[in-house]
């Protein structure tokens, strides 16, 4: 699930008519239907990043766009739509200043001791989040990725002689790493999906700038 990338493949399927790429979307589908359920107390109803949820925005968008089977499209869409309704909304919107995801003395982020985040995967998610919202609902769920990428901006970045410097990982008693590599893959999606809501935003269009 953290690593549910399909865009490649989307791609072929589209730009090349494909019928096997098509098979292959439609099968990806299916797996997508099996490991991603709406039922609370099951298991694969589960989450173990931020970054699953931004995989999984961008395969429902990319599946609802593009594969040819309707039937099957349609079922992704509703399981995206329920999930969100039942799952991630509920889940999400009741975590302390709307950090996601933690993991606790984890000796891959920051010093290793107390509890981390990691801003770039919540920036990955809010921009799944917002794309698939806005495209197939459910609406509420874009003011989720908003709160969720206004968190990235807020903590997950340090003004340093006029310049906004991003942070991998974030301690919750406000250690900050000083590693900024990730800032050029998924951090920039809390940017993007904060002037999608806030054109006027200073901070974002500073980081943007």
């Amino acid at each position: 699930n953290q690593h549910f990338m399909a865009r490649g493949l989307t791609a072929g399927a589209r730009y090349t008519g494909s019928p096997a790429a098509q098979y292959l979307l439609g099968q990806l589908a299916r797996v997508y239907l099996l490991q991603r359920t709406s039922e609370p107390s099951w298991s694969t109803s589960g989450l173990w990043s931020q970054r699953e949820i931004g995989y999984e925005g961008e395969f429902v968008v990319d599946v609802h766009l593009n594969l040819e089977d309707r039937v099957l499209a349609s079922r992704v869409v509703q399981r995206w739509r329920d999930r969100m309704e039942r799952i991630l909304i509920p889940r999400l919107s009741a975590k302390p200043n709307d950090v996601w995801h933690t993991e606790l003395n984890d000796a891959r982020l920051g010093d290793g001791v107390g509890e981390w985040w990691q801003p770039w995967m919540q920036a990955f998610a809010a921009l799944g989040m917002d794309d698939a919202c806005k495209l197939v609902g459910p609406a509420a769920g874009r003011a989720l990725a908003l709160r969720g990428a206004r968190a990235v901006l807020r903590d997950g970045f340090t003004l340093r002689e006029g310049q906004w410097v991003s942070h991998d990982h974030v301690a919750l008693d406000g250690r900050k790493g000083t590693n900024s590599s990730l800032y050029l893959f998924g951090t920039p999606g809390a940017v993007a999906v904060v002037l999608r809501h806030e054109p006027e935003n200073a901070q974002a269009r500073a980081i943007l700038q």
